[in-house]
């Protein structure tokens, strides 16, 4: 039986290890969210924001220049501004794909640097899509962004990012923890564990009808204790790889050196 269920539930686990990769980007007085500003949110202690929507596909390309999940983003990060949820001066809006596909209109959104750049990025997406009418499925999201709301979306375009990474967004992760100094050998060890204590920490929040907003101070502290658990695993398995034999172990019980 077919079904699209598999690639439903992947894009909502996604959410789970970028919520990771942007606590290890945070610093203190920080919070990462989910489903609180966006799937994945940062707030940042100076009342900065990033604001970023998860799109996946198991199949190819998810942000065709006529895709739904495209337009649908840009359609709520608009209500959120307008409802007070989000400060378009305060915000970076980013999308995250974890599929690559033939360069578009959602690349040429991000390409824009300034407002010159954001205005003729929306000239080019309404010539491209100068054929769509109200039947069409991405009508209603997209006429309420760039014809209705074209000066917001002018202002959120201005600050908008496009991001693709590969499969199940693991591999961001790995990358910050390399940068932290973590061994090669305790990375899926560190990540397993931290992942778990995070996927906990949402579920609980949830569970309690709180927000899931996990502070970087939490983040922190259960960081350490894992990094030191990975460290220890890291000197044990280097003492197994040339062990002493029964001979230097007697040698060493004979003459009672401080250690033992």
């Amino acid at each position: 039986m077919k079904s699209n269920a598999p690639g439903q539930l992947l894009g909502f686990i996604l959410q789970f290890p970028r919520a990771l990769y942007h606590l290890l980007r945070s610093g203190p007085g920080d919070c990462v969210c989910i489903e609180v500003l966006g799937d994945v949110a940062t707030l940042f202690k100076d009342g900065n924001v990033i604001s970023e929507e998860d799109k996946s596909s198991i199949v190819g390309n998810p942000l065709t220049e006529k895709s739904t999940d495209l337009w649908k983003t840009f359609y709520n990060w608009i209500l959120a501004a307008q409802g007070g949820d989000l400060v378009v001066e305060k915000t970076r809006f980013v999308l995250y794909c974890n599929q690559s596909g033939k360069a578009g209109i959602v690349n040429r959104f991000s390409s824009a640097q300034n407002n010159k750049e954001a205005i003729v990025a929306i000239e080019h997406a309404k010539s491209v899509l100068h054929d769509v009418t109200n039947t069409h499925d991405i009508w209603k999201y997209y006429d309420f962004a760039a014809n209705i709301n074209a000066p917001l979306l002018l202002a959120i375009i201005e600050r908008f990012e496009l991001q693709t990474g590969i499969g199940a967004g693991y591999d961001e992760i790995r990358h910050e923890l390399l940068c932290k100094h973590v061994a090669k050998t305790q990375i899926d060890f560190l990540m397993e564990k931290i992942g778990g204590w995070m996927l906990r920490t949402v579920a609980e929040s949830i569970a309690a009808k709180k927000p899931a907003i996990i502070k970087w101070e939490s983040f922190d502290h259960e960081f350490k204790a894992v990094f030191e658990r990975s460290r220890r695993r890291e000197l044990y398995d280097f003492a197994l790889v040339s062990p002493p034999g029964v001979p230097e172990i007697n040698q060493q019980i004979k003459i009672q050196p401080c250690y033992l």
